[in-house]
């Protein structure tokens, strides 16, 4: 018996009307599911999740309102909640007794989100991500250090 190479039987197949596997995909079979199809909701089921950010502007103590005006705004009544690294810079969130979120982003504190109008004036910080640590400084040169996981204690 005489050993022929593959395409010269694939050839000799294929003249003959018959087509080797090499050439032909098999149809699909009918795919029956046992189950019904799940829906995007059900899949990811949010609704059932808790939000990691809320617990940085609701998971403060509610103040009185008189307390809540942004014009007694202070550093030391700040908490720091969450660190982030971006491929661009670093962020914190921070959140301070009356529910107010905060987004430290490049040296900067803003108030609620990072767009140029929601700028805390006079406030600059630095951050290490590696201490865990926030360092925030007023124009009036008031220093506050805040690090991640530590709370200050109500008395």
């Amino acid at each position: 018996m005489s050993m022929r190479p593959a395409w010269v039987v694939a050839g000799v197949l294929a003249a003959a009307g018959g087509v080797g596997p090499c050439f032909a995909q098999a149809p699909a079979p009918d795919i029956k599911a046992s189950t019904r199809p799940l829906t995007v909701a059900e899949l990811y089921p949010v609704e059932k999740m808790r939000d990691p950010f809320v617990k940085g502007a609701a998971g403060a103590t509610a103040a009185g309102a008189d307390a809540c005006k942004p014009e007694d705004f202070s550093i030391h009544q700040l908490t720091l909640r969450a660190m982030m690294k971006d491929a661009k810079s670093d962020f914190a969130l921070l959140a301070d007794q009356c529910g107010n979120s905060f987004i430290y982003s490049e040296g900067r504190l803003f108030r609620g989100s990072l767009a140029k109008k929601n700028i805390v004036a006079g406030v600059t910080g630095r951050m290490v991500i590696a201490q865990k640590t926030l360092t925030l400084q007023t124009s009036e040169k008031d220093v506050q250090v805040l690090r991640l996981g530590e709370e200050e204690e109500k008395d």
